[in-house]
């Protein structure tokens, strides 16, 4: 994470160090309106920020067991994984441990955007008078 992902309100409260699921070898560059929040080892930005309300993120916080389960069990999951260096196996079992704290993170993640997004809304803005 870097300083400015610790001290965003929506991505600081993603716990320093813990890990996220990133099923891809996809990488992005920000661009130059673009605050990076988190780096990855495979990656450079794996979250970012753009103004005060739009972010985005290379990994899954949605991702819980179950559906990390289903993921590797999809056509040609395992064989990707495996050429990725990723035994899908391990990853399952490590899914299954730290589920409960990962599905903690990824609930308090879309609730501080949640709030984010909607502090300091004008219900009426942007809609037609009369």
């Amino acid at each position: 994470m870097t300083s400015a992902g610790r001290d965003d309100a929506v991505i600081g409260g993603w716990s320093a160090g813990a890990p996220a699921f990133s099923g891809h070898r996809d990488q992005i560059t920000a661009g130059h309106d673009a605050v990076v929040l988190a780096t990855g080892a495979a990656t450079p930005v794996e979250a970012f920020r753009v103004g005060d309300r739009a972010y985005g993120v290379q990994f899954h916080p949605e991702f819980d067991a179950a559906l990390v389960e289903t993921y590797v069990d999809g056509p040609g999951v395992r064989g990707y994984l495996r050429a990725g260096g990723c035994d899908p196996d391990a990853l399952v079992a490590e899914a299954r441990r730290r589920d409960s704290a990962h599905r903690l993170l990824g609930e308090g993640l879309l609730q501080r955007w949640l709030h984010v997004a909607a502090v300091d809304r004008d219900p009426w803005r942007g809609t037609w008078p009369g």
